[in-house]
């Protein structure tokens, strides 16, 4: 859960560098929703992306149906890209903020998991080894 917690966290900070940095103001017409912050990177794209890919992710370890499997992570997927197109029809993002909020959301979830793994692997050594000594 704490990676979870720290993975989403921080992307969502990295979201809002990277709004500063580039900041693309968001389309000219009336939106249909209230928004204050810039539009590149999607925010809502990003995080959707780093939330709900580490929550399928850790429940794909878990399940031992390979059909299952497949079908949480077609779910997860069908969610994230009608979360980022939901923005362009409320037409608060151009659909290249969403594609970048995609990727960046994509790097940021895959370093998480990628560190996760690896943290988690140590840990679990560190334990074996302590109960053979």
């Amino acid at each position: 859960m704490a990676a979870l917690v720290f993975a989403v966290a921080i992307g969502n900070e990295v979201n809002k560098w990277l709004k500063d940095a580039i900041g693309r103001p968001r389309p000219d017409q009336e939106h249909l929703v209230n928004v204050a912050s810039l539009s590149f990177p999607s925010g809502h794209a990003m995080i959707g992306m780093i939330l709900y890919t580490f929550i399928a992710f850790i429940l794909i370890k878990e399940l031992k149906s390979a059909k299952v499997k497949w079908v949480t992570g077609i779910l997860a997927g069908v969610w994230i890209f009608l979360m980022g197109i939901s923005r362009v029809i409320m037409k608060v993002h151009y659909p290249s903020d969403i594609a970048a909020g995609f990727a960046a959301g994509f790097m940021w979830v895959f370093l998480s998991i990628v560190l996760y793994e690896a943290l988690r692997a140590m840990f679990t050594k560190k334990a074996y080894e302590k109960r053979l000594s």
